[in-house]
């Protein structure tokens, strides 16, 4: 019932890269890709103990499971680039490779993380941006385990 409220409410944001966080706890992340000239939606649920990632089908108006991980900490923020789901934690980064089912990269900062944002790219050479409460701002790129040191404001 819950996950299909959830579901219900992506699709109907299926024209938006968006993310939303209900009251009742649960995530949601959909990000679009373009795949033999055809938008492939890939959205992301954290219920309980699991993430589900779903591919979204315009035609039909339904949804197929695609990748079923299992997650039992709480999460600040999941957000999806191509190939990886990425989910962020206090002060810590996990990008999670859904093609091979593993995590492939952590990126663990001094301070909590307060703005995480993909600016895009290459198909798993995607880039963040990501702001800490200490005042720093890291570019981060998916391949690639050191973080960028853009810019550190005195706070």
């Amino acid at each position: 019932m819950l996950s299909n409220f959830i579901f219900n409410r992506a699709w109907n944001l299926q024209r938006k890269i968006c993310l939303q966080t209900k009251p009742n706890g649960c995530y949601y992340s959909q990000f679009k890709q373009l795949k033999q000239n055809k938008i492939k939606n890939l959205v992301a649920a954290l219920l309980n103990d699991k993430i589900y990632v779903y591919e979204l089908n315009d035609e039909d108006n339904t949804r197929t499971p695609k990748h079923i991980i299992k997650w039992d900490t709480e999460v600040n923020l999941i957000l999806l680039t191509k190939n990886h789901l990425l989910i962020c934690l206090d002060n810590r980064i996990i990008s999670y490779e859904l093609n091979s089912s593993t995590i492939e990269r952590e990126w663990s900062f001094d301070s909590d993380i307060k703005y995480l944002r993909v600016l895009g790219g290459a198909a798993g050479r995607e880039a963040l941006i990501s702001g800490l409460k200490n005042g720093e701002i890291y570019l981060i790129y998916i391949d690639n385990q050191f973080p960028i040191l853009l810019y550190q404001h005195d706070i």
